[in-house]
């Protein structure tokens, strides 16, 4: 089984109407296009982002980056209750006055420590393992600790040079990176590239991964183009290795100019309750640290209920057949609320699988979901045996708020 997402489209002019109509990605995966005269939902996903958020991309904060005293700020991360902002002195001809900045979380300067690399302007975007920094000025990465020393044990050869932008992946243990026009490259410590493929951007410098979205994870890769700054973050599905369409143009600060981007990261640390991205920005009349919303680092768990009626088509032929049903879904929080309503098939007690997705923004109290005559197309292709079919709500995979469901049977070839 594949996983098929569909999309509802509801004329929000008319709350009590059969307004519904969905696409599937999958032509043998298709439901019915129904919606009941009592759903009403004008809201109806998929909604982009889905996951909870107060407002994301909301500017929470800026820093001044006249404290490094450099001439150019070019890679940023957060680790260990501090920022860590890469510089390149005052010029990239002079090669060995490159810094690392250590700043409090109010951008006031802790410490500046000399770069130990001797090539132009230094480390670019950073990165970070939870244990060590990493940056690149060549085709090596370096690490280093929370003091700024240089750990020669952890360098890595990179794929390119330099490693402008940089992220982390803690799952696979693999870097990524791209400068410029250059591909996208996933590698690991070894130098070993697992993955490589054209991005279709032309200037990326920074890198973040974002691990936290419900529906990541994602890599976040910040280019130096866009309108009215050259400051766009374009999201990259690391797992299917494509663009996702996402993007976003970071605005002028306030009292800025100009701006372009630097390096990116991704942290739930540098900002209370929040996680957000941190942008350096090479901006005029000084480089910046923006701090950007992007969700709240506590999900919240809502009070739903979600009921998934039988109504025949069991077993199904060993051809493939309508599976007949109603779901009923409902919630009893007092505020709007933004969820995720999936279908699941579970074969033989295995693990499941998501055969529908639908995403909600702003699902005001007292709204229902009430569709007593749905269907969907079971494949023949499946193979026979016992199936459980679950409605759930919450956030896939990871957070399920209530479900609901049956088993049903269907014939083998």
């Amino acid at each position: 089984m594949t996983r098929t997402t569909m999309i509802f489209v509801l004329c929000a002019a008319l709350l009590l109407s059969v307004t519904s109509v969905m696409a599937s990605v999958e032509k043998d995966k298709e439901l019915q296009a129904l919606a009941s005269v009592t759903d009403a939902a004008p809201y109806i996903g998929p909604v982009a982002p889905s996951y909870p958020m107060d407002a994301q991309w909301d500017l929470l904060a800026t820093y001044d980056m006249a404290v490094t005293t450099s001439v150019l700020c070019l890679g940023v991360e957060f680790a260990d209750g501090h920022w860590y902002v890469t510089d390149g002195g005052v010029s990239s001809g002079v090669a060995t006055d490159n810094y690392i900045n250590i700043l409090n979380p109010d951008g006031s300067l802790v410490n500046r420590v000399l770069q130990t690399t001797t090539t132009g302007w230094g480390y670019r975007d950073l990165a970070y393992d939870g244990s060590y920094l990493y940056g690149s000025g060549d085709l090596a990465v370096h690490a280093f600790d929370y003091a700024g020393n240089e750990v020669p044990a952890m360098l890595i050869n990179g794929p390119v040079n330099p490693c402008r932008a940089l992220a982390y992946d803690p799952v696979m243990d693999h870097f990524w990176t791209a400068s410029f026009s250059t591909p996208i490259y996933e590698f690991d410590r070894a130098g070993g590239v697992a993955w490589t493929g054209a991005s279709g951007l032309t200037a990326v410098y920074g890198m973040a991964w974002d691990d936290a979205a419900p529906d990541g994870p994602w890599l976040w890769v910040y280019d130096q183009t866009g309108t009215p700054a050259g400051t766009t973050v374009f999201q990259f599905d690391p797992i299917n290795h494509v663009m996702t369409g996402v993007s976003y143009n970071f605005p002028l600060p306030p009292g800025y100019t100009s701006n372009i981007a630097g390096g990116l990261c991704f942290t739930d640390e540098a900002w209370p309750g929040f996680f957000v991205l941190g942008a350096l920005g090479q901006a005029s009349p000084q480089d910046v640290i923006a701090v950007y919303e992007m969700y709240p680092a506590e999900v919240p768990v809502w009070d739903m209920n979600v009921d998934l009626t039988y109504i025949g088509g069991s077993p199904v032929p060993a051809g493939g057949g309508n599976l007949m049903f109603g779901v009923f879904v409902e919630h009893f929080e007092t505020v709007p609320i933004n969820f995720e309503a999936w279908l699941d098939v579970e074969y033989q007690g295995g693990a499941p699988t998501t055969v529908v997705e639908r995403s909600f923004s702003n699902y005001q109290p007292g709204w229902t979901i009430n569709r007593p005559d749905m269907w969907f197309p079971v494949p023949g292709g499946w193979a026979g045996g016992s199936y459980d079919f679950i409605a759930r709500v919450g956030w896939n995979p990871s957070t399920i708020f209530d479900e609901s469901g049956f088993p049903f049977t269907k014939d083998g070839a």
